[in-house]
């Protein structure tokens, strides 16, 4: 029975305490926070349990209760508990007439029912006001502040000034002995230097010229407008002999005409706005003056030059503010710019003009560089085109959010190499796990897209596909090391120039060797689906294929580490950034910030070999239309005899398929029932119907093409079945 009573009185008390740790909390939450979240019950006690109280000072009340109600809870005595009452109590008293006289202090008044101290600290201090006045108030506060803590820390005076007295002394003492010191080294060095004084020659006093203070006006920044472009003449499409026959280049009519091609900018709104960037600078204490700005299609540089010793880490930490100013979408800072002592600010223009792909192609700079990889990607903010060379960077990463213009800018670089190399001279693989973006090249099945044998599909969509395709590069790098160690040169321009000049006859069998460039429009989906073969193909390719001529261009949406991988990232060291949405997508991309604060619609960071920092630049637009446009033109061309790619090693064709019947696969006859039923002779097929890989459903066609069941490869068509499915049973026997 007693075992039950004690039980049920523990519970009464568990109760109590959790009660009272309940209402501490309401207490505090109204007073902090009001009626914002605790509706009409905040309201009351900010109202009556703070105002018409002692302030703020009151929270000392539920701190005092959740002290009482954490004893109750555990069953400790509450009397070691009357005490700290006692002593906070005092405390909430002298604190809500500290309060209230801060209050006076700073506004001037003696307040009201809101005043911080509340209405006991009013009338306190009303009173100490009309008996000591402010400064008697404050003096009796601080006397009063110190009597607390000397009765709660148990403090002697005494002690506390024996022991500061000793302090003084000591101090005292060392300052004689070391004044002391310095004048005996004073008298020795007079009588020492006395002897001597004769023999040197005095030193002539130097003359200070007094200069007149001169008012200095604030020179106005240099503007470096830019030239309006003129309209380039159309140049006659170039015609080159090809084996096939003459294949015309497309001609720069298929582009379509920039629309805003002589967009001015105000002059005097670049000057308003570099005044305006120096005084909002100046309002944060930074001393800087705006030197130069440079109007681009998109945006504005403003390059400032800082006062001597103000550090460049204060104008970087000013970007929101400035943005707030300029009432800017956003802002980018590049402190310093390389190569200057000035600090860039890039604004964006409040109209922006686009920058099309008919301005690139017909510029001097893109018609007058000689690499078949060269590709304008865009102009810069100084309104310059910049070319790159594939060839040397040597491999592309591209990544951004959606609709952040980068479908467009694989598009522009594949439409740069169309419109410069021939189909003997750059051939493309191009994996496309969308589908969309990249089919519309399919047609140039017979000139520029190359493809695997027997794979029904030109541009690769299926990511076992995708597999097959980069191993069928792997053993194409392979087997072009092989060629370029037997020609003894150390990479394809040299073979190539080896071959041009006909000196060795050896060699001619081979002929030129093409350069490759491997479009891979999403990798995020790859990854997700063949993460580990996909990478394991990527880095081997990216890692050796630079000298036989094979350069990857990958693109993905999602800027992650787990996609963009550190194995990737590391053999990528060219890589563009549109906009994306936080700066660690920006350090994935680019390992700098910025690529957050971009504008869209084809606005990018693009970071060379070897380069510090990124450069800014707006992307080329080029529609689908004018894509579709090309590539009908290239396809009426004459067809251009390739070799695709294959999952053969280095070897002969007939080495490989050599097969006694002793060899044939387990699933030969089923195979042979397949074709000839669905009179289909493609891999394909085979892969679905009998559920194997791409390598055993490829022996088995070059085995159905040694008993004289399909036929020879032709393309990217199935193979001709040689038998109906009339004779299927002979056959079959």
């Amino acid at each position: 029975m007693r075992k039950t009573a004690r039980k049920r009185k523990d519970k009464k008390r568990q109760i109590f305490g959790i009660i009272i740790f309940t209402v501490s909390f309401l207490l505090i939450a109204g007073v902090l926070t009001g009626s914002k979240y605790l509706g009409e019950l905040g309201e009351y006690i900010h109202l009556y349990f703070l105002e018409y109280t002692f302030g703020y000072s009151i929270l000392i009340i539920p701190f005092l209760l959740i002290c009482y109600g954490w004893y109750i809870f555990f069953r400790k005595p509450i009397s070691s508990l009357l005490k700290l009452s006692s002593y906070l109590l005092i405390l909430m008293l002298v604190i809500s007439l500290s309060l209230s006289v801060i209050n006076i202090l700073f506004t001037g008044k003696l307040g009201d029912a809101s005043s911080i101290g509340g209405v006991a600290g009013i009338f306190l201090v009303n009173r100490s006001q009309q008996y000591l006045g402010t400064i008697g108030s404050i003096v009796v506060l601080i006397s009063v502040y110190l009597i607390y803590v000397f009765f709660l820390f148990d403090i002697e005076l005494s002690d506390k000034y024996h022991f500061v007295e000793e302090k003084i002394k000591k101090l005292f003492s060392k300052i004689k002995t070391v004044i002391k010191r310095e004048k005996f080294k004073k008298k020795r060095i007079f009588f020492r230097d006395e002897k001597n004084r004769q023999l040197k020659p005095k030193k002539s006093e130097p003359i200070i010229e007094h200069i007149e203070e001169t008012s200095i006006e604030r020179k106005e920044p240099t503007i470096a407008l830019q030239e309006p472009e003129q309209i380039a003449e159309v140049p006659v499409p170039k015609v080159v002999k090809m084996e096939p026959g003459e294949y015309i280049f497309p001609s720069i009519e298929l582009l379509d005409y920039p629309l805003d091609i002589n967009k001015k900018i105000s002059q005097n709104e670049l000057l308003k706005k570099a005044e305006k960037i120096e005084k909002t600078l100046s309002n944060f204490g930074v001393s800087a003056e705006v030197v130069k700005v440079t109007p681009g299609p998109v945006i504005t540089l403003y390059e400032v030059s800082p006062a001597p010793g103000v550090k460049i880490s204060r104008i970087e930490s000013l970007s929101d503010d400035l943005a707030l100013a300029m009432k800017a979408k956003g802002i980018r800072i590049i402190a310093p710019i390389p190569g200057k002592d000035v600090v860039g600010i890039e604004i964006p223009n409040e109209e922006s003009s686009s920058v099309y792909l008919r301005g690139l192609i017909s510029s001097d700079k893109f018609i007058n560089y000689k690499s078949k990889l060269g590709v304008a990607l865009g102009k810069t903010v100084d309104g310059e085109v910049y070319i790159a060379d594939i060839a040397n960077m040597p491999h592309l990463l591209i990544a951004g959010s959606t609709g952040s213009g980068k479908s467009v800018g694989i598009n522009s670089i594949i439409a740069n190499i169309l419109y410069r190399a021939l189909p003997n001279e750059v051939q493309f693989a191009m994996i496309d796990p969308k589908k969309l973006e990249l089919s519309d090249y399919k047609k140039l099945i017979d000139h520029h897209l190359l493809t695997v044998e027997d794979m029904d599909e030109d541009v690769i969509t299926q990511p076992h596909n995708a597999i097959v395709l980069l191993k069928c590069l792997e053993i194409e790098m392979d087997r072009r090391y092989s060629i370029l160690a037997k020609a003894a040169v150390r990479n394809i321009k040299d073979y190539n120039h080896k071959i041009s000049q006909g000196t060795e006859d050896e060699f001619s069998e081979w002929g030129k060797l093409s350069y490759i460039v491997v479009i891979i429009d999403e990798l995020a989906d790859l990854m997700i689906t063949s993460g580990k073969e996909i990478e394991e193909s990527i880095a081997r390719l990216a890692q050796m294929s630079r000298a036989v001529g094979i350069h990857l261009v990958i693109a993905t949406q999602r800027p992650s580490v787990d996609v963009i991988t550190g194995v990737i990232k590391a053999n990528f060291s060219s890589r563009i950034a549109y906009q994306v949405a936080t700066k660690i997508d920006s350090r994935t991309i680019l390992d700098v910030n910025g690529a957050e604060q971009l504008m869209g619609k084809g606005d990018m960071l693009f970071l060379p070999t070897g380069e510090p920092k990124p450069v800014r630049m707006q992307n080329a637009f080029v529609s689908i239309e004018e894509i579709e446009r090309i590539v009908d033109h290239i396809s009426k061309q004459p067809k251009f005899r390739k070799e695709n790619l294959s999952l053969r090693p280095v070897g002969s064709k007939s080495e490989f398929i050599n097969f006694n019947n002793d060899s044939k696969d387990q699933l030969f006859s089923e195979a042979k029932k397949l074709v000839i039923i669905h009179q289909q002779g493609s891999i394909s097929l085979l892969q679905r119907r009998l559920k194997i890989g791409y390598s055993r459903a490829a022996r088995l066609i070059d085995q159905l093409e040694q008993e004289g069941i399909v036929g020879p490869f032709d393309g990217s068509k199935a193979r001709q079945v040689l038998y109906d499915a009339d004779s299927l049973d002979s056959t079959v026997n």
